[in-house]
């Protein structure tokens, strides 16, 4: 009988030791201080109500949880190796010197991307609520909105390039010392064109509303109407006019003036201004008559 009784407690114990062993296996809840120099390791949840010092590397396979509220602060000091954030389909990688959102595939940049060098980019709009200041070059790819109200103050300070504004069809140039708007082909000048020489050409009709002053020779068709700004000629139907008003190639090429009731004031000889008609019934047949008397 005593040995029946012992041989059962012996075996209580074993059964005790071995539900310590389970349970502790399952879940391990440290309340006070405790220190454990060799390497621990559980199966189950380790839960720890005070402040966790590791002095060695942690090694956490599986989902770790840090804080169980949005209030609490986690607080990593030193240094940080690459941070992976992922749903299994897509990665946002954060490592030393490059940030990397919403990577699908391993080729390209994901949603936004920033390299070791600095360098941005965007796949959807990139929205600045403040100042954007760029110190380097500004490449923008596509469609480009600068302002959203026509009273909108848009100031670029520096050299600007070549301005181009098309509609697929034409083309308007606006380059450093010329100007072409509304050039349908490369070989043509526009509808209206200012050359690096300042000459301008219109296809359609010029229209000054204010004074024109121009102080070079003005032609009109080759010689259909010249103005000489150098000897302060001019010249119909002459590019090389000899009178300060010259009609026609002069020599033997007829000139031919259409006019209404003829009437012309000049001086004499004698210096005497008189009023030349063409009066009727003049002898000798001559046409031109003088008088004192004004016709105009």
């Amino acid at each position: 009988m005593k040995r029946i009784l012992e041989s059962m407690a012996g075996q209580a114990i074993i059964v005790a030791c071995l539900a310590f062993v389970f349970s502790f296996s399952l879940s391990v809840s440290v309340l006070a201080a405790t220190t454990v120099g060799n390497n621990v390791a559980v199966g189950g949840t380790l839960d720890v109500t005070g402040i966790t010092t590791l002095t060695a590397a942690l090694v956490a396979n599986g989902a770790v949880t840090l804080g169980d509220s949005v209030g609490d602060s986690i607080t990593i000091t030193g240094k940080l190796g690459t941070i992976y954030v992922s749903d299994g389909s897509t990665t946002s990688t954060h490592a030393k010197n490059s940030l990397t959102l919403g990577e699908a595939t391993n080729y390209n940049k994901g949603v936004f991307y920033v390299d070791s060098s600095g360098n941005v980019s965007a796949s959807g709009t990139m929205a600045v609520v403040g100042a954007a200041t760029l110190t380097g070059a500004l490449v923008a790819n596509g469609a480009v909105t600068l302002g959203d109200s026509v009273g909108d103050s848009i100031t670029i300070t520096g050299k600007l390039g070549t301005i181009y504004v098309s509609d697929g069809s034409t083309t308007s140039t606006h380059a450093k010392n010329s100007l072409t708007l509304g050039e349908a082909t490369d070989y043509n000048l526009g509808k209206f064109y200012v050359d690096p020489s300042g000459n301008v050409s219109a296809s359609g009709t010029l229209a000054v509303i204010g004074n024109a002053t121009l102080t070079a020779d003005l032609t009109i068709d080759t010689n259909t109407l010249y103005v000489s700004s150098s000897n302060n000629k001019v010249g119909v139907v002459s590019s090389t006019p000899f009178a300060q008003l010259s009609i026609g190639a002069g020599g033997a090429v007829s000139s031919t003036i259409s006019v209404g009731k003829f009437c012309m004031y000049a001086g004499q000889e004698n210096g005497v201004n008189v009023y030349v008609i063409l009066g009727a019934n003049q002898a000798n047949n001559q046409p031109f008559a003088t008088t004192t008397v004004s016709c105009f």
